[in-house]
């Protein structure tokens, strides 16, 4: 399923129906409503989507600093899953931003499987982060 990495500043109402559907199955505490309100509260906050066929299939927010970006929020829409949407928004994000180290912090239920989805897209696990370091 090839899918196109976008950043998303002003999302369309469509675009808002996906975000919804996305974190649907998040925390409650971490759904669409309280990501947006992070994101319109934190300039240096960006989001990120992987689109197919016009839709939002996965978003992932991103604290951009000067040499690297720290990742918060990564969601696959769950009938998606297992189709490697989110190993590839990844990849996309990375290959946007060749040159910064990309830092994501979580303790993952491996259950979950966003610790194989890391490892596969490049990144080395470190306890509860996972650390990608381009190649200079």
């Amino acid at each position: 399923m090839p899918v196109t990495l976008e950043e998303i500043s002003q999302p369309s109402e469509q675009d808002l129906i996906d975000l919804e559907k996305i974190y649907q199955d998040y925390p409650s505490d971490l759904r669409w409503g309280s990501l947006q309100g992070e994101l319109q509260e934190n300039p240096r906050m960006q989001l990120y989507a992987a689109r197919f066929n016009a839709r939002l299939l996965a978003a992932i927010s991103c604290t951009v600093k000067d040499s690297e970006i720290h990742l918060n929020h990564l969601c696959v829409r769950k009938v998606t899953r297992q189709r490697h949407v989110g190993r590839d928004l990844l990849r996309l994000l990375m290959a946007e931003h060749p040159n910064k180290k990309i830092h994501f912090q979580s303790c993952i239920d491996p259950e979950v499987g966003l610790s194989a989805l890391f490892i596969q897209a490049g990144f080395n696990p470190q306890g509860c982060d996972f650390i990608y370091q381009p190649r200079c």
